[in-house]
């Protein structure tokens, strides 16, 4: 099952965090990359994370998402969001510069990061900056830290003007232009983002809740998420895993169906409005096809 990375996790790569304070904003935080500790592993692409972030960035990374890859060498503005998976290379271990990590609902209901195409398409989410706006955003990074750390019974609302500053101040300029990989690299790429985008559908078993739904189940809105196109999407898994987009996708919903059969005391109904299916019988027909037996017949199977 994948690993979250949450707000709190994210601190702990910091050796030193801020002491708790009853004034400081839970979903939201902002920190210097000087001080994040770095580690020799590898980057891990099957980690969900739960929080959108911005990195204002000095120095030398690989920045990969499904079908294009940044590479960073001088300033540049970041953004990356939960349902878009990438992984972040460093080139070099020293990094300056700051990132700001919160969650969807610090923007308040007028507002959902996903619809600035800062967050959402990957063209739109490495931006390149000379020394004058360097500048500018450093000072928005600090005032935003500043605030964070003061008294002031609006702050929420004014760290709020100055986050939707910075990504209208980055939307302003001319995004970077990415590489698209080629060859067999690419489409290996493409299918480890498939399958962590996959692989996010289904919360940790400690976190499941009856009221929630996948959002992800036909290949289209994978690739929708993935910014390429479905055929494109279906060539790369085929060339990988031998099976099509779907076979993925109903594989993977079957085996966290059995998994709830077998375990859970949910019923029937639950578990297929957890699956995405709004009636219960197009759930069990579903996995009578895929299972060859119905899915109360499997769940007694399993108590036998």
């Amino acid at each position: 099952m994948t690993s979250i990375i949450d707000l709190p996790a994210f601190q702990e790569r910091f050796p030193h965090p801020p002491e708790p304070d009853e004034r400081v904003l839970d979903d939201i935080h902002v920190f210097r990359l000087e001080d994040m500790q770095v580690t020799e592993d590898q980057p891990d692409l099957h980690s969900r994370r739960s929080y959108f972030k911005v990195s204002l960035v000095s120095g030398q990374s690989m920045i990969h998402y499904a079908d294009l890859t940044f590479s960073l060498n001088g300033n540049a503005l970041v953004f990356t969001n939960p349902m878009c998976p990438y992984q972040w290379d460093r080139m070099q271990t020293k990094q300056h510069g700051y990132v700001c990590v919160f969650q969807e609902s610090f923007l308040g209901p007028s507002y959902f990061p996903g619809d600035f195409p800062a967050f959402h398409a990957h063209e739109f989410a490495v931006i390149n900056l000379d020394d004058h706006k360097l500048k500018l955003f450093s000072s928005l990074f600090m005032k935003v830290a500043e605030e964070l750390k003061g008294p002031y019974v609006h702050k929420k609302d004014l760290v709020r003007n100055v986050l939707m500053q910075i990504i209208h101040e980055a939307q302003k300029i001319q995004p970077q232009t990415g590489s698209k990989p080629s060859g067999i690299n690419a489409s290996k790429r493409v299918s480890d983002l498939f399958k962590e985008l996959l692989e996010r559908q289904f919360l940790p078993r400690k976190m499941l809740h009856k009221n929630k739904s996948i959002l992800l189940k036909t290949p289209a809105a994978f690739a929708g998420h993935l910014g390429i196109h479905v055929n494109h999407l279906n060539k790369a898994l085929k060339q990988i895993t031998g099976l099509t987009t779907s076979q993925l996708i109903n594989r993977r919903i079957l085996q966290e169906a059995q998994w709830l059969l077998k375990t859970s005391d949910w019923s029937q109904a639950d578990i297929a409005w957890y699956l995405g299916y709004e009636e219960p019988n197009h759930f069990s027909r579903f996995f009578k096809r895929l299972a060859h037996q119905s899915p109360k017949t499997f769940r007694q199977a399993s108590f036998i």
